[in-house]
């Protein structure tokens, strides 16, 4: 809003006028302060209230109740449409005075402050038959949207598979005094479907790390959300997101070299060949060996830094150059007026990937014809016999947990069981719905 103040006293405007300029101050977006002889001039004049004949605590209380109605009103979201052209100034304010219309004399009707004292004690008994054990309801402070607030203690599986909606056609519990009613359900979430180990090391928030001799690097998948509350369903906002976000050296104390993608990738050809040659990795294990070194060296290409990449040196980048949005929509019906109000709980996740290359120790053979690197040639020609030496150290984490495991099957038990499975996401280009195990399989790219 601007940072003007409006106060309104009774003898500022003709008293059939009020309300409406009431109005168009707040379309002006300006800040009205309204006295309590304002509201009741509201109230006798353009609502047609006899406040004398009303009982005592009702006419002192329906002042404040009017202030609310007028700055809760649902229809203040329709502004965008106002502004835009979109939808007449009268038809808008007539919606308006009619919605205060309906509530203050629903709440004449009912005796609000008698009526609600004399419910309270029932209306807790009766909720309490219908609301989970460890739940709670907190009061938060004036919300802009709801006089309540929610909080939903569960496990965050839980929350993903959460729907808001209008309770109007299947109400299983009457609030007395509140014609307006939110129906909160749960879907089944959504099954894991298979899972690879390419799709492991690209899944969000899980962290691989590759440990030999000569070579150790690590891929950390860092992905962030920007998460906000909408009125509008805004799911697909301009976005801009820095390819590299970031470059960082690893250790101050420790030299940086620089190496080519060409060179890394011949010694990755050599190490598998001699891990097979020495036949005591397992076809499975070499497999997973030669995955985490092409994803790694997919990596260094997609970065198109020379196609190079500098030990000691960690890289954050949006993986696949793209990001994606999904939404939850919070629907609150108003049986009274017809009118529903929306608030969007919106995502925008942006994929990153944390690529670091913390030493790389290989030595090339001079000797040899053709490119190979001394430690495994002494392996090849069996002047070392320790496979464990040369065998690496594969460490796999939950970020979200933060625990480690030695084999992609723990890690992948671990988020069957103890994670839920990522709803789905929507491409902000096509508008296409995008299963996450998709874009995994994809490393986050989606041709339109």
């Amino acid at each position: 809003m601007d940072e003007v103040t409006i106060t309104c006293n009774a003898s500022d405007f003709p008293k059939n006028s009020i309300l409406r300029k009431c109005f168009l101050c707040l379309v002006d977006r300006k800040v009205l302060n309204l006295d309590v002889d304002v509201l009741n001039t509201i109230l006798s004049n353009e609502l047609y209230m006899n406040l004398e004949v009303l009982e005592p605590n009702l006419a002192e209380i329906l002042p404040l109740m009017l202030a609310y109605y007028i700055k809760y009103w649902p229809g203040w979201q329709r502004s965008r449409e106002y502004y835009s052209g979109k939808l007449h100034f009268k038809n808008w304010y007539d919606k308006f005075k009619q919605y205060i219309a309906i509530k203050i004399n629903y709440a004449i009707r009912n005796g609000y402050p008698a009526e609600l004292q004399s419910n309270t004690e029932a209306a807790r008994e009766k909720l309490s038959k219908h609301v989970t054990r460890g739940s709670q309801t907190d009061y938060l402070g004036t919300k802009g949207m709801s006089p309540c607030s929610i909080v939903i203690n569960c496990a965050s599986s839980v929350v993903n598979t959460l729907v808001f909606t209008d309770s109007e056609e299947n109400i299983s519990v009457t609030i007395p005094l509140i014609p307006d009613n939110i129906l909160i359900k749960k879907h089944p979430p959504l099954k894991w479907p298979e899972i690879t180990m390419r799709d492991i090391v690209n899944w969000p928030f899980v962290t691989v790390k590759f440990i030999s001799p000569e070579f150790c690097f690590e891929r950390k998948n860092c992905g962030t959300y920007q998460r906000f509350l909408s009125f509008a369903n805004m799911q697909f906002l301009p976005f801009k997101q820095e390819y590299i976000e970031e470059v960082s050296i690893i250790d101050e104390k420790t030299p940086r070299f620089c190496y080519t993608a060409k060179l890394l990738g011949r010694y990755v050809t050599e190490y598998i060949n001699v891990l097979e040659m020495l036949g005591k990795a397992t076809h499975q294990e070499i497999n997973i060996i030669a995955i985490l070194f092409d994803e790694f060296l997919k990596d260094i290409e997609e970065l198109n830094m020379n196609n190079t990449m500098a030990s000691n040196t960690s890289v954050v980048f949006n993986i696949g150059r793209n990001h994606y949005s999904r939404t939850k929509k919070i629907t609150k019906g108003t049986s009274m007026t017809g009118m529903k109000s929306e608030v969007h709980y919106c995502e925008t996740f942006i994929p990153k990937m944390e690529t670091s290359l913390y030493y790389f120790n290989a030595v090339q053979d001079m000797n040899a014809a053709d490119v190979s690197f001394v430690y495994l040639n002494e392996f090849k020609n069996k002047t070392r016999t320790n496979v464990l030496e040369l065998y690496p150290q594969v460490i796999y984490q939950c970020d979200f947990c933060e625990q480690q495991w030695r084999t992609p099957m723990e890690m992948l038990l671990h988020l069957t069981q103890t994670h839920s499975m990522e709803p789905n996401f929507i491409c902000p280009k096509c508008t296409k719905p995008l299963k996450v195990a998709n874009l995994v399989q994809s490393r986050w790219k989606h041709e339109c």
